[in-house]
């Protein structure tokens, strides 16, 4: 038996196959469009279940548009008011783009300590209310509100909300 002999094994047919190693995971920052697609791609590469990688937002870019025709602006801190209005909300030509820059990791305690998070918007979809349910289990520590909010923005990107 040879030192690497463990990377072989038999397939159904007796032949020999040599089995592919999987890239060790470590944590990853990337920029992501659809936080869900990628944490999908990142669970395949590394044969990891979805269910144990969460991520922590970096930063976020917002872009808009007013016409299909146009490229896309990033919106600034200063103008945020004047853009951001219900009048270009309701226009039909009027997009909206956010690029999130996020760290993702393997969760390292498998007990499920999240919190049960639902949320509720009004009918414009211009407010929306994050409901934490009963059974959820929370004990005071330190860093409890930031975690909290922390839990609350990674389900708004999840759910295309933030």
């Amino acid at each position: 038996m040879g030192l690497f002999d463990f990377l072989k094994r038999e397939n159904d047919d007796g032949d020999v196959v040599e089995l592919q190693s999987k890239e060790v995971f470590s944590n990853i920052t990337i920029e992501s469009k659809n936080v869900n697609r990628d944490l999908e791609r990142i669970s395949s590469k590394y044969n990891i279940d979805i269910n144990k990688l969460d991520f922590t937002i970096i930063s976020t870019k917002t872009f808009y548009r007013f016409d299909k025709d146009s490229k896309y602006k990033l919106l600034q801190e200063l103008n945020k008011e004047e853009i951001l209005n219900k009048q270009n909300f309701l226009n039909p030509d009027f997009s909206i783009r956010q690029i999130f820059k996020i760290n993702v990791y393997e969760k390292k305690s498998l007990k499920d300590t999240r919190l049960r998070i639902v949320f509720g918007t009004n009918k414009d979809y211009t407010k929306i209310s994050a409901i934490i349910k009963k059974n959820s289990n929370i004990t005071y520590y330190e860093r409890l509100e930031s975690d909290i909010l922390n839990e609350i923005n990674n389900k708004k990107i999840k759910q295309g909300m933030l």
